[in-house]
C-alpha cells in the first residue's frame, strides 16, 4: 500500500505502521490497541473513520473547499464593506 485516501505513505513509515498495528508487546497488545483504548474518543474516532472511510474523506474535502473559498474571498479584499 502506497497511500491511504490519497495521502502518500513514506517508505520509512510503512514498516512502523505495520508494527504499530500488528506487533504485540510483552502484554500481548499492540501500540495501536493501547492508543485507541486510552480514551473513548480515540476508539470512536478510529471506528467512525473505519466505518465511513471514503465517505468521510469526501465530506472533509468538500468542507475544506468551502472553507478555502471563504478564506480566499475575504483575503482578496472582496466581501468587505468600506462604505
Amino acid at each position: 500500500m502506497n497511500s491511504i485516501y490519497g495521502v502518500a505513505i513514506p517508505e520509512k513509515d510503512k514498516k512502523e505502521l505495520l508494527d504499530y498495528i500488528f506487533k504485540p508487546d510483552a502484554e500481548g497488545k499492540t501500540r495501536y490497541q493501547k492508543d485507541y483504548a486510552k480514551s473513548l474518543k480515540n476508539l470512536i474516532t478510529s471506528a467512525y473513520f473505519t466505518m465511513k472511510g471514503d465517505t468521510l474523506v469526501e465530506i472533509a474535502k468538500k468542507e475544506g473547499k468551502k472553507t478555502g473559498s471563504k478564506n480566499n474571498f475575504f483575503s482578496n479584499g472582496k466581501g468587505t464593506s468600506d462604505t
